[in-house]
């Protein structure tokens, strides 16, 4: 990604966009990948569930960041 002729465009919030579906695929086969696992409070599921609340966490934080950067 590049800013090209655009003067008030900040180089980082680009690049910060740019992550941000990479980390909503992620955040959807984790999220698919709990649903799978049978039981209740199994370890596997309580981190997966963990890491998808992590997950959506850094979602918000790139775009909050990319709003507040662009």
């Amino acid at each position: 990604m590049f800013s090209g002729d655009l003067p008030r465009t900040n180089i980082t919030g680009l690049w910060l966009a740019t992550y941000a579906p990479g980390l909503l695929f992620l955040q959807l086969w984790i999220g698919l990948s709990v649903e799978r696992l049978d039981g209740g409070n199994t370890v596997a599921r309580v981190t997966l569930r963990r890491v998808h609340f992590a997950t959506m966490l850094a979602i918000a934080a790139l775009a909050l960041s990319h709003i507040l950067l662009n």
